[in-house]
């Protein structure tokens, strides 16, 4: 349906604004790079059709993600557009924004929506639902040119909130925490993750992470602005499981997909205090007490950029916007008793090398943390401790953090089969063709004196009771 605030002809005359065209310059190099990247992975596997084309300047780029690699072919190419609003929007977004031409062609890329490739990480290379060319994907993408267009960036909302004590229930000794991570599809999928997930009667349930296909707020200002509206109240507010027991809290983080809508939706929808995450007092980052132990909940998506669709994690500016920076420093945590979760990962999902998020956790907290949680990469991995690889400086690092990636709440996946034979890896999902999603919990168990005497891991995936992976963290 066309947006009733923005027609398709209003939108045409805000993207031909000089200063528009200026701010969205970032477009090109993005969408040009991350095509290419497309085009370079059909090559290696022998699907490419037709002449193989030289990659635009400035190729390879910091600035490229495989999750955009049809947007610039559909930009050029309208009437691939299934739905016709869609298409009066896209329509004008080539010539208003000076976009540069697509490389990739129409054989090549029906061929790409139509067959099944696994991409390095387990992504799914194809047009179905919520695989990486849906072209549900590229409505989000336009939200985020229409978020950038209007500034229309939810405020960051600061505080420094004390640490939430967590309990046990009433004549027990341990408690467990669930963690689940780009979970909020609001399909069946999801459903049946949570539904194994409750049934292991977590006390506390957190999400890590993305609402799609981009967290689209239901109320406020904007809600009338994007198309799909209503996403962050449908597939995670809405369909999250309800207790009656008001001690039983749920958590959720700020990610890059909830980022696409300016993060209107997630602080518009999901962090009131009238829904499932309102022990967070509407702020996006929070920690948690247990016997000795913090668990760090930290937003590591709104300090990030759309120049490179807010694929890379930050908690903060260098100089500016350092509040959730020093509200960790300012707690005086012992990292080695620290648990951190983010929605980004802390370092290349392959063990190639640290991210500057790394660096910027591991300096607000003073070392680095024992533990550490992540989505973000669409994949279930457990790696190794300690690791070596390459600091953000260059120069061999090493990091004793036991780090794990929960990505695999719903979206399909395959086997990363990039990480067979990997050291960086002690386990991870494997096997032929879509792969199971799941969730993982961690179970504290507390000694006489209250304190954290042990704490159990467990990854468990649909259609298997056991867990499949399970050892003792602590």
């Amino acid at each position: 349906m066309l947006l009733e605030n923005l027609s398709p002809e209003t939108f045409a005359l805000k993207l031909s604004d000089p200063a528009a065209k200026l701010k969205l310059s970032y477009l090109n190099d993005l969408l040009a790079n991350s095509e290419y990247l497309l085009i370079q992975f059909m090559k290696q596997q022998n699907v490419w059709q037709g002449p193989f084309p030289p990659p635009p300047s400035g190729f390879p780029s910091s600035s490229q993600t495989i999750e955009l690699g049809t947007v610039l072919y559909l930009f050029n190419n309208p009437a691939q557009i299934a739905d016709p609003d869609i298409r009066k929007y896209a329509q004008y977004a080539k010539g208003a924004l000076g976009l540069p031409d697509s490389l990739l062609t129409t054989v090549n890329y029906n061929w790409i929506i139509s067959h099944v490739l696994v991409y390095d990480d387990g992504s799914i290379i194809s047009g179905g639902k919520y695989e990486t060319y849906d072209q549900g994907w590229f409505v989000a993408f336009l939200n985020m040119v229409i978020t950038d267009l209007n500034d229309a960036w939810f405020g960051f909302q600061s505080g420094s909130p004390n640490p939430i004590p967590l309990k046990p229930r009433a004549g027990s000794n341990e408690v467990l925490m669930a963690l689940v991570g780009d979970w909020g599809t609001g399909d069946n999928t999801a459903a049946a993750v949570m539904n194994q997930l409750v049934g292991q009667v977590p006390r506390y349930i957190v999400h890590v992470g993305d609402v799609y296909y981009s967290g689209t707020p239901a109320t406020g200002s904007m809600a009338g602005s994007y198309f799909h509206p209503g996403e962050e109240k449908n597939n995670l507010v809405a369909v999250w499981p309800k207790t009656n027991d008001p001690s039983n809290y749920s958590f959720t983080l700020n990610s890059n997909h909830e980022m696409y809508t300016g993060a209107n939706g997630l602080y518009g929808d999901a962090l009131t205090s009238t829904t499932p995450f309102h022990a967070q007092q509407g702020l996006t980052y929070f920690a948690l007490s247990l016997g000795g132990w913090t668990i760090l909940g930290l937003d590591s998506a709104y300090f990030g950029t759309s120049s490179d669709a807010f694929m890379s994690g930050y908690i903060g500016g260098d100089i500016f916007n350092r509040d959730q920076i020093n509200w960790i420093s300012g707690l005086n945590l012992d990292p080695s008793k620290t648990i951190v979760l983010t929605h980004h990962t802390g370092f290349e999902w392959d063990g190639s090398g640290f991210m500057a998020l790394w660096d910027q956790v591991t300096g607000a907290l003073g070392g680095d943390p024992y533990a550490w949680y992540w989505g973000h990469v669409h994949n279930g991995i457990v790696y190794n401790s300690p690791l070596t690889m390459n600091g953000t400086n260059g120069f061999p690092q090493t990091t004793k953090t036991f780090a794990r990636c929960l990505g695999h709440g719903a979206l399909p996946y395959g086997e990363a089969t990039v990480l067979n034979g990997n050291s960086a890896v002690k386990w991870m999902e494997k096997g032929p063709g879509l792969l199971h999603n799941g969730f993982g919990t961690l179970r504290f168990r507390l000694n006489g004196n209250g304190m954290v005497d042990s704490i159990q891991e467990q990854f468990y995936h649909i259609g298997s009771s056991a867990p499949v992976y399970s050892g003792l963290l602590f």
